[in-house]
C-alpha cells in the first residue's frame, strides 16, 4: 500500500447557500438589535430571516441547518420584541410615574398629554 492512499471517503464539498447564511445573519440581527430598537428594526429582521430561511430551501426536500437556525433566532428575536411592548404598556398601565412621565413627554413634543391623544383609554 501506498503512503498516498485514502482510507476515509471524500466528502463531497457543498455549494454554499447565500440565502441561508443571510438567514442567520438576519435572525442574529432580530435579537441584538431588541437592545437599541424594540418595536420595527427586530420584526422587519425576523421576517426577512424566515423569509430567506425559505428562500434558502429551494427544490431541496430538507432544509439547510444554517435555515433551521435562522429561523429559530428570528423567532426568538420576535419573541424578545414582543415582550418588551408588552412589558411597556404594562408598566404604562400600572405604574403612575411612568404615566405621568408620558403625558409631560407627550406635552412637550406634542402639546397634547398621552392620555389626550388615547381619549383615556389607557387610564
Amino acid at each position: 500500500m501506498e503512503p498516498t492512499d485514502n482510507f476515509y471517503p471524500q466528502v463531497p464539498a457543498t455549494k454554499p447557500n447565500t440565502f441561508a447564511t443571510a438567514a442567520i445573519i438576519l435572525g442574529l440581527l432580530a435579537i441584538v438589535v431588541n437592545a437599541v430598537f424594540p418595536v420595527y428594526l427586530p420584526q422587519i429582521f425576523a421576517a426577512l430571516a424566515i423569509l430567506f430561511a425559505l428562500l434558502s430551501k429551494g427544490s431541496e426536500k430538507t432544509m439547510h441547518n444554517y435555515s433551521k437556525v435562522g429561523i429559530t433566532t428570528a423567532i426568538i428575536g420576535s419573541i424578545i420584541s414582543l415582550f418588551m411592548i408588552l412589558g411597556s404598556f404594562y408598566l404604562l398601565m400600572t405604574n403612575p410615574e411612568v404615566k405621568e412621565q408620558t403625558n409631560q413627554i407627550c406635552e412637550q413634543l406634542y402639546g397634547q398629554s398621552f392620555d389626550e391623544i388615547t381619549g383615556g383609554y389607557f387610564e
